[in-house]
């Protein structure tokens, strides 16, 4: 289990000075506190998915997530899981992304219903591009709480 501070140890202002300029990294339509959360925690989780990260071929990565509403801005990334062209496929050219995020996803559930932990899987990346979102809860938390 990695623990990912986002505000509880740094201001908000050094959080969206320290995301800024490092590149485009796409997020869903989210207000832009919630991008800047979500292109942060992509960030941190990708820094510990090196493999994942430096693979060429199409590929899919879901995590673990407990948001901590209520925990003072603290994010638990669980678990993360992978999926990527030519892993369980038996034709590798017709699998789609949206095939591989719907498999990382189901052993992202498998696995933590197994664990019994009380977390929310969801998708983080579909081919090097962020995909993650961030609850509306969590970020208005977080702005009550500057």
């Amino acid at each position: 289990m990695r623990r990912v501070t986002l505000l509880c140890l740094l201001p908000l202002a050094a959080l969206l000075s320290a995301c800024a300029g490092q590149g485009v990294r796409e997020t869903p339509a989210q207000t832009p506190l919630q991008g800047e959360i979500a292109r942060a925690l992509y960030d941190a989780i990708l820094e510990q998915a090196t493999a994942y990260r430096d693979l060429t071929r199409r590929k899919a990565l879901a995590a673990c997530i407990d948001w901590g509403i209520g925990s003072g801005g603290y994010v638990d990334v669980y678990f993360t899981s992978a999926y990527f062209e030519g892993e369980y496929s038996e034709r590798a050219s017709a699998v789609t992304i949206a095939r591989l995020m719907n498999l990382a996803l189901s052993d992202c559930e498998r696995t933590r219903d197994v664990a019994k932990l009380d977390c929310l899987c969801q998708p983080v990346d579909r081919n090097g591009r962020n995909v993650l979102t961030v609850p509306e809860l969590y970020a208005r938390e977080l702005t009550a709480r500057r």
